[in-house]
């Protein structure tokens, strides 16, 4: 072979690893770029449910606040009603046991009952 042939072949040669090794490295780069990006984007996703659920955690820790509140607030009504109960009872009693006839009182249902 002419030397001629010999130093094209050993450039082809050459030619043909120094691609290989560039598309192998870019390969690993793109892939690596690819992942990062991939992480990026779930981060995005994980940044923007968050900001969606934490108002609504907000309004549900508000929301059980009130209705603790308001259990509270009916426990103390339910009281007082009874304890209004016992004394128009009483009340009506002891006008009947002074010979007077107090006036009927007429309950209402609610729906509920």
């Amino acid at each position: 072979m002419s030397e001629t042939v010999m130093v094209a072949l050993v450039g082809l040669v050459a030619a043909v690893i120094g691609s290989g090794l560039t598309i192998y490295s870019q390969r690993h780069k793109v892939k690596a770029e690819a992942v990062k990006s991939e992480a990026d984007a779930n981060e995005q996703i994980r940044q923007t449910v968050m900001s969606l659920i934490q108002p609504l955690k907000d309004t549900i820790i508000d929301l059980e606040q009130k209705r603790e509140a308001d259990k509270r607030e009916m426990d103390s009504l339910r009281l007082q009603m009874f304890k209004l109960k016992d004394w128009a009872f009483r009340l009506v009693d002891q006008l009947k046991g002074l010979g007077c006839e107090p006036v009927p009182f007429e309950i209402e249902k609610s729906k509920g009952e």
